[in-house]
């Protein structure tokens, strides 16, 4: 269990090298807007505001979350999407970051980047470049397709501490100093903020 004070005084986890920040504090609507600065990426050559905003898919539902909203998905079938075709390709260098929840006994995927940009949704592990997990016993795992077989079951970095606890959460996965795609990358899995 770990607590997050959130408040005015609190550093924007935004800057210039932010590709794409979902808040999720819209509270209602259909989309959760894009407050990185991905402008560039889309040919404009300026640095304006996101532009991958995200369109909720069968029903996620806005709650509250540690800071004003979240979003509560039902495990089943709800999902996020971006109907802009952009590569997001450059896995040598990046970092991946979410707060979560749960208390389900599934596994599921927390995050997703999906291979086919025609997909809205990616389904099941095959169809992704890179996802962070949460397993049926709690356990975050890190699958990455030029790291991890895709005949396993479960990726390769997985922690041994379950999360599936009903308290918030935080995981970040980083991946630096790959001399080629999937070619001696290293790999880090942190859950609030301890190396897993």
């Amino acid at each position: 269990k770990i607590d997050y004070e959130i408040d005015s005084s609190s550093v924007s986890p935004v800057t210039r090298d932010t590709y794409a920040y979902w808040s999720f504090d819209e509270g209602s609507g259909t989309k959760a807007y894009d407050y990185g600065f991905n402008d560039p990426y889309f040919g404009s050559g300026s640095a304006g505001p996101g532009r991958l905003d995200l369109i909720l898919q069968n029903g996620p539902e806005w709650v509250p979350g540690i800071s004003g909203t979240a979003l509560q998905f039902d495990g089943d079938d709800d999902f996020l999407y971006s109907d802009l075709e952009q590569d997001i390709d450059n896995y040598e260098t990046s970092t991946y970051e979410l707060f979560f929840k749960t208390e389900a006994e599934q596994n599921q995927t927390l995050l997703g980047v999906c291979k086919y940009q025609t997909q809205y949704n990616c389904g099941t592990f095959q169809n992704h470049d890179l996802e962070i997990i949460i397993t049926a016993d709690g356990r975050l795992g890190f699958r990455y397709e030029a790291h991890d077989n895709p005949s396993n079951d479960l990726p390769q970095i997985l922690s041994e501490e379950s999360f599936n606890d009903g308290f918030w959460h935080h995981v970040a996965v980083i991946i630096s100093n790959g001399a080629n795609f999937g070619s001696g990358d290293r790999i880090a899995l942190y859950a609030d903020g301890e190396l897993v």
